[in-house]
């Protein structure tokens, strides 16, 4: 979530005056702190693009005046900008700014032979592009498999900013360009980024998208293959702006259920935006179970697809086995290690476990008391029973083992009187 511009200066006036009411001088960390500001001030993406130019220049005033104050010395890094002119024309006459997509884009023809990044001059005649820079999140991608592209009107959503659909079956993608973009880098801050999956599943919703759908690849709407809606203009919405129009929802998590903990699912129930995770978990739960019949992984990912109501195509049942079987054939996903812990574990459940938990083996239960209360009472009890002897380790010290503490003497005396005695009966 950006922050609005009073709470930016009210941030930057603070800031100020805790360097400059700072006991230690021009240090490193005060010097790296205002050589940041300064260079923050330039930057399109930080969030001082909230600030007019003339409230910039008054900031950059303020804190150059601070830095001659304190005697710090600053450099003016030259920030070298993005080509436009490098990308093709037909690029920057769809997408408008060179900054909201990457140089280098992934792109491909044919997701079975992978992916790999190319120059727009390349991507622009492959099916499928990245639209994302590498650590700035401008685009919402919206994956759906219905027929229906007029789907965000019924629902009430803002015009997307285009959507590409598929002139065969009409399934298409949902695109929303924001104005100010999402830092999802490790320098990312976590609120932005958590509204950010909030309104992303709101959209999900609304448009009866793709829950499984990274967002990494779109269809190229450069391609002539795909058919392009959009307006005159391409609109731009802050999550704000996308916020107020569906109903926040949190974000559905990654981490799958372990097998035991997953309800059974009837393929033949599973609707059009599930299939091929439902598929993907079928076939990834045989070949766990059937791990010496790998080479039936594709016959097997035939027949769960066709007990879909509408199965997916052959391309994407192929792609969906192949990675399984790569995934479970590869031969340094399991070490030594892991196969010794193997070992362990089913010799540790050939023993039966966890004994079974009966009245017989809660006493607490018996007596009618509660657990703690139960082990409080056989604590005080072992502590009334007198210590039993040790049989092992180093005895107990007690006074009559250390006869220095009745003599008074400290132990190195008392075995020097030893040695003498010892020596004088010798004699």
């Amino acid at each position: 979530m950006l922050l609005t511009k009073v709470e930016v200066l009210a941030q930057l006036e603070k800031r100020r005056a805790a360097i400059a009411a700072s006991p230690w001088g021009a240090d490193r960390s005060r010097k790296e702190a205002i050589q940041r500001t300064l260079d923050a001030l330039d930057h399109p993406h930080s969030y001082y693009v909230t600030l007019s130019a003339s409230e910039r220049e008054q900031v950059r005033a303020q804190w150059s005046s601070l830095a001659a104050q304190i005697g710090v010395r600053i450099v003016k890094h030259r920030r070298k900008p993005r080509s436009a002119p490098t990308l093709p024309p037909g690029v920057l006459a769809f997408f408008g700014d060179a900054d909201c997509i990457p140089h280098f884009p992934r792109a491909t023809d044919d997701y079975a032979r992978g992916m790999c990044p190319m120059s727009w001059h390349q991507a622009k005649m492959r099916r499928s592009v990245e639209l994302n820079p590498p650590h700035q999140l401008y685009w919402l991608l919206f994956d759906c498999d219905h027929g229906d592209p007029m789907r965000w009107k019924t629902a009430g959503l803002p015009e997307p900013s285009f959507i590409t659909i598929n002139p065969q079956n009409n399934h298409h993608h949902v695109v929303y360009r924001l104005k100010a973009p999402v830092c999802r880098s490790r320098h990312g801050r976590a609120r932005p980024l958590a509204f950010l999956r909030a309104v992303q599943e709101g959209l999900r919703l609304a448009l009866s998208a793709d829950p499984c759908y990274v967002g990494m690849l779109t269809k190229n709407p450069l391609h002539p293959a795909w058919r392009i809606v959009r307006p005159t203009e391409m609109p731009c919405y802050s999550l704000a702006d996308l916020a107020a129009t569906v109903t926040l929802q949190c974000a559905r998590t990654s981490r799958a259920l372990p097998a035991r903990m997953q309800p059974p699912v009837n393929l033949a129930e599973v609707g059009i935006g599930s299939r091929n995770r439902a598929l993907f978990d079928a076939i990834r739960h045989w070949a766990r179970r059937n791990h010496d019949n790998l080479a039936c992984t594709l016959d097997y990912a035939e027949r769960c697809n066709a007990q879909l109501s509408q199965p997916l195509g052959a391309n994407e049942v192929r792609g969906i086995a192949t990675s399984i079987e790569r995934y479970m054939t590869d031969p340094s996903r399991i070490n030594d290690t892991d196969k010794a812990f193997r070992a362990r574990q089913a010799d540790r459940g050939k023993l039966g476990g966890r004994p079974e938990t009966t009245l017989s083996s809660q006493p607490w239960v018996a007596a009618g008391v509660c657990r703690s209360t139960w082990y409080r009472w056989q604590q005080s009890e072992n502590a009334r029973k007198p210590p039993s002897p040790r049989k092992i380790g180093r005895p107990s010290t007690t006074k009559d083992l250390q006869p220095r503490l009745a003599a008074g003497i400290s132990r190195a005396t008392w075995y020097r009187q030893q040695k003498a005695a010892t020596t004088t009966d010798d004699a």
